[in-house]
């Protein structure tokens, strides 16, 4: 898709054809020493090709021991904190086991109330009549 360029006369002019090179786009010296010397500063900080990445590489490898070290931390707290599962489930097998013979106690004085109240009331009617 061809860009057209604006002229100083408002108008838009066509884009240049391979090979050929308008006035105001002329390659400037001085521009491009500027972008060789930002790419070598780029390459010595490690943000260049294939062999200048040493300083990103080793940012990103501390990033890396830091996560590590965070995460070692989370998992020594969680063990220490109640991480252990044999207990875990010791104790809620204790717990079943106790509210178990809980509820057989419940029933079992359901059971007896149930019984009171009937011959509480067979009582009364005896004695109404």
């Amino acid at each position: 898709v061809p860009i057209a360029l604006a002229t100083a006369g408002g108008r838009r002019a066509a884009p240049p054809r391979r090979g050929e090179v308008k006035e105001d786009m002329a390659v400037d010296p001085g521009r491009i020493e500027s972008l060789e010397a930002r790419v070598a500063l780029l390459e010595e900080a490690g943000g260049g090709g294939a062999g200048g990445g040493g300083a990103v590489e080793a940012a990103v490898a501390d990033v890396r021991r830091d996560m590590l070290q965070k995460l070692k931390a989370v998992r020594d707290a969680w063990t220490s904190e109640g991480g252990d599962v044999e207990a875990l489930r010791a104790q809620l097998d204790e717990a079943r086991s106790e509210r178990d013979k809980l509820r057989a106690k419940v029933e079992q004085q359901e059971y007896r109330i149930r019984h009171l109240i009937r011959s509480l009331e067979e009582e009364e009617r005896r004695n109404a009549s």
